[in-house]
């Protein structure tokens, strides 16, 4: 995003969970480090950043890969008064997101970006499994999107689209 950042003139950090892991609520594996408030810490990155250099508090956006996109739902779900979007590539809303009891803040759009062939994260919801290990469960990519249609008092799920393959070659689909 640094180039596009730059053309276009915004502001982009990328701060990493730890051990290379978001608490998106999910549960642990016994051998992993306990859970940490990273809704909290990810607020706190805004809060930060914007102490150091302006900051449009109405233009804040996060997007994630994989346990990324889960943890920008759960953001979604949970801090709508500090996120103006998000934007979600490769995961699904995790039960524990799903089962919030947070009140909504606001509205908040959300993309949801999906594959229906994904090994990891099941386009149909059901148990992410990571080299055999089953990671928590996650809501099907429908209902993903129907629970933020939901908590924003919206009327229908925005648009579903089946894209092809561009380049059969490249090693992704």
């Amino acid at each position: 995003l640094d180039a596009v950042a730059d053309r276009e003139g915004f502001l982009v950090a990328y701060p990493e969970g730890m051990g290379k892991r978001w608490n998106d609520g999910r549960p642990r594996l016994p051998r992993e480090a306990p859970a940490v408030d990273d809704v909290s810490f990810l607020v706190d990155v805004v809060d930060h950043v914007a102490k150091v250099v302006p900051v449009d508090r109405d233009r804040v956006y996060v997007t994630g890969m994989s346990n990324g996109a889960m943890m920008s739902y759960r953001l979604a779900a949970e801090r709508a008064d500090v996120f103006a979007a998000v934007a979600g590539v490769a995961g699904g809303v995790t039960a524990a997101t799903a089962a919030t009891k947070v009140p909504p803040a606001r509205p908040i759009p959300v993309l949801v970006l999906v594959g229906t062939a994904d090994p990891l994260v099941p386009y149909g919801g059901g148990q992410v499994v990571v080299l055999g290990q089953r990671r928590g469960e996650v809501l099907s990519a429908q209902d993903s999107m129907r629970f933020f249609v939901a908590r924003n008092g919206a009327a229908e799920v925005g648009a579903t689209t089946d894209l092809e393959d561009p380049d059969q070659g490249d090693g992704t689909r």
